[in-house]
C-alpha cells in the first residue's frame, strides 16, 4: 500500500455477450484480435478500429499497423522461401571450361550439344553418320 493513497478496489472484468460478428460482417467467428484486423484489410485503420469498438473489442490504430506489417512481411517470407526452392531446383550445371588440348571443332560441338540438348544433338549425330556411309557406299 502506497502512504496517502487509499487503495481503490480493482474492477472485475465483466463478461458482455458481444457478437463476434460485425457491421462488415464476416462467415468465420473471429478468434482474437489479429484474426479480426486480418478479416478487414479491405478497410482502413480507423475504420477497423471503430468496427472493433462496435464489436466489443479493443484494439487501437498502432495495433493494426502492426498485424498489417507482420502479415506483409510473413507473405514475403514465403514467397521468397518458394523463389530460392525453385530457382535451386532449376539451375543447369556449371559449363565446364574448354581444355587446350580440344580443337575448336570440339568446342563448337559441345556448345551446339549444349544449346540443342544432348539427345537432339546425338540423333542429329547419327543422321550425318548415316548419310556419310550411305555416300560412301555409293
Amino acid at each position: 500500500m502506497v502512504r496517502g493513497r487509499t487503495a481503490k478496489p480493482k474492477k472485475r472484468a465483466t463478461k458482455t455477450s458481444a457478437t463476434k460478428t460485425t457491421i462488415s460482417s464476416t462467415k468465420a467467428p473471429i478468434t482474437n484480435k489479429a484474426d479480426f484486423v486480418r478479416a478487414r484489410l479491405h478497410l482502413s485503420p480507423k475504420e477497423i478500429v471503430e468496427d472493433a469498438k462496435a464489436t466489443g473489442v479493443k484494439l487501437d490504430v498502432g495495433y493494426v499497423y502492426n498485424v498489417r506489417g507482420a502479415t506483409k512481411t510473413a507473405a514475403k517470407r514465403k514467397v521468397t522461401a518458394l523463389a530460392a526452392r525453385r530457382s535451386t531446383a532449376r539451375r543447369a550445371p556449371p559449363v565446364v571450361a574448354p581444355t587446350a588440348t580440344t580443337s575448336s571443332a570440339e568446342e563448337l560441338l559441345r556448345a551446339a550439344a549444349a544449346e540443342i540438348g544432348l539427345g537432339r544433338a546425338i540423333e542429329l549425330l547419327l543422321g550425318e553418320r548415316a548419310r556419310v556411309h550411305a555416300v560412301l557406299r555409293g
